[in-house]
This record gives structure tokens, sequence and C-alpha cells, in this order.
């Protein structure tokens, strides 16, 4: 069996709704931030915003964040000042 690397994560939505989502990253607790990009039907970008990641054990989260309702996104997770991805995914806004 492959052993997971030290420094692989999980990122994930953990709750969301009408105008709002929070993101949730397990793995090794380091200095992270999570990074929601919105585009609207153009695929123009309309709206950034980036929260920290606060840890609690090996699990983190980031959020909420507050995307209108039906709007592409894209989140990622990366250090701060730095955009190397750890994590992303694309979703649109409930």
């Amino acid at each position: 069996m492959a052993r997971p690397r030290s420094d692989s994560y999980t990122f994930a939505i953990a709750e969301q709704g009408p105008g709002t989502v929070t993101f949730t990253i397990a793995g090794k607790p380091q200095e992270l931030v999570v990074t929601n990009n919105v585009y609207n039907d153009m695929s123009e970008l309309t709206g950034s915003e980036t929260m920290a990641v606060i840890w609690e054990n090996d699990v983190g989260r980031a959020g909420p964040f507050s995307p209108s309702s039906g709007l592409k996104c894209f989140a990622f997770a990366h250090r701060p000042n730095n955009d190397k991805q750890i994590g992303s995914f694309s979703y649109v806004a409930p």
C-alpha cells in the first residue's frame, strides 16, 4: 500500500447555502489561505475573496465566503503570498 505524501491535502466544500460557502481542508496544519474567485456568464472575474485557514487538529476551515447565487466560482487553497495550488475545484454558487 502506498503511503500518502506528508504534504497531501483534501480540499472540499464543508457547508453551502444561498450566497454562502465554507471550505474544509484536511492534512498537515500549516499557514494556508483559500481564495475564492467569482466569474460572470462571460467568464470575467467579478470578485475575489481570500481567507485564512483556521486549524483544529488536522482539519482546517476557511469562510464563510459570500459568492452571489448562480455564479461560477473557482476556489483554491495555497500558502500566503504563493499562488501554487495545494487543492482546487470549480463550482456554481448555490
